[in-house]
């Protein structure tokens, strides 16, 4: 599916992000996650976790900290405890 609509999809996601949080957006504070090669991340406010993949094949797992209950902000499925990172790009909020 090389029509474009994956890219549409995605930007439509993350900017119903961005509106919904908006002031996580404008003020949270940006903090860079020290990942393996490969993996590009970081986290703002302490609330959204984004991480991609940058290039080669990638199979990861991050730990999240303790008690801490995201969103995959594209699949809605509820992560606890440790994310697996391959050839998806990783959205995630803490709600």
């Amino acid at each position: 599916m090389d029509d474009g609509r994956i890219k549409m999809y995605l930007t439509y996601k993350l900017l119903s992000l961005r509106k919904q949080l908006a002031e996580d957006f404008l003020k949270g504070e940006y903090k860079g996650l020290d990942l393996e090669e490969g993996l590009c991340g970081f986290i703002r406010f302490n609330k959204i976790l984004v991480i991609i993949k940058t290039k080669g094949s990638v199979n990861y797992k991050l730990k999240l900290e303790e008690g801490a209950i995201y969103t995959d902000v594209l699949t809605g499925e509820e992560i606890k405890k440790e994310v697996q990172i391959n050839e998806l790009p990783r959205i995630l909020v803490r709600m």
